[in-house]
């Protein structure tokens, strides 16, 4: 959020590619806001910066176990969201997690 534009929104940081092995948890402070945005699409905003992503099962799922908090292992994160081990489904709920990081709403701990 960017408080009606009186603090300055810091940039997007830049795409990080994440491994099965990454270790990645919610920025303190930092809510996601869903808002929905077309049909079968999601804005999700945060720090004033917001990245439109496809609105899917899977995403929703992600999300929700990202509000919980806590460090979350990559591979077995994107494995409870999508039931799919290998596959096109994994690898999008991948890109809108690594879309996450570049806003800065889920940090990488390694």
């Amino acid at each position: 959020v960017s408080a009606l534009g009186f603090v300055r929104v810091p940039p997007p940081g830049p795409h990080r590619a994440l491994s099965d092995v990454d270790t990645v948890r919610v920025c303190a402070g930092e809510p996601i806001l869903r808002v929905p945005f077309g049909e079968g699409r999601v804005a999700c905003a945060v720090s004033g910066n917001a990245s439109i992503l496809d609105a899917t099962p899977a995403l929703t799922a992600l999300l929700e176990r990202l509000d919980r908090g806590g460090s979350l292992e990559v591979g077995p994160l994107l494995l409870a969201c999508t039931g799919d081990g290998e596959g096109p489904r994994r690898e999008a709920l991948r890109h809108a997690l690594e879309k996450l990081v570049t806003l800065r709403a889920v940090a990488v701990e390694r």
